[in-house]
């Protein structure tokens, strides 16, 4: 017997003769173990691309990062800030339930007053004499009670005129 007899197989798909070490029978085109990857070309760049684009990176991040912070410090409302909001639309919407126009637009300022206390103030929109809606400025203080979560009115003026004081409340 011939060596390169020896070192053949019979195909299993065709039953032809190929040799032994084989991946494709060369008779019916058949891939007798998994057929091999195409290799990929790795791409090669310039040396400098990599340095240019951490660079691009950090100048676009220094650009948008603090004037985002700075507008999340100047604009972004804190937790009290948004319970007085809605203390203030409770009490406002309790007085004029009745009034079509009634309205709070816009994101209040808000001031810490100190302690418990914090103040906000915006725009309210009522009905005016003749049923048009009419613009109010609101400044809207409120307190917390110690233990309390929730905020209640101490102070209310709409257009500079006090319309609630809780010193004055709690003399009735």
């Amino acid at each position: 017997m011939d060596d390169n007899e020896t070192d053949c197989r019979p195909c299993p798909y065709c039953a032809e003769p190929i040799k032994a070490a084989a991946a494709k029978c060369k008779h019916c085109g058949e891939w007798l173990a998994e057929p091999p990857r195409a290799k990929r070309k790795s791409r090669q760049y310039p040396a400098i691309l990599l340095p240019l684009a951490v660079t691009l990176v950090a100048l676009f991040a220094s650009a948008v990062v603090p004037p985002y912070a700075l507008y999340l410090a100047t604009y972004a409302p804190s937790k009290d800030t948004v319970k007085a909001l809605a203390s203030a639309r409770d009490y406002f919407a309790k007085l004029y339930a009745e009034d079509p126009n009634f309205a709070m637009e816009g994101p209040p300022t808000s001031k810490s007053i100190g302690g418990a206390r914090v103040g906000i103030n915006g725009t309210l929109t009522l009905t005016g004499p003749n049923g048009a809606p009419v613009e109010h400025k609101y400044f809207y203080t409120a307190t917390r009670n110690a233990g309390d979560a929730e905020l209640h009115p101490w102070l209310v003026m709409l257009d500079g005129d006090v319309i609630y004081r809780q010193d004055e409340a709690e003399e009735e």
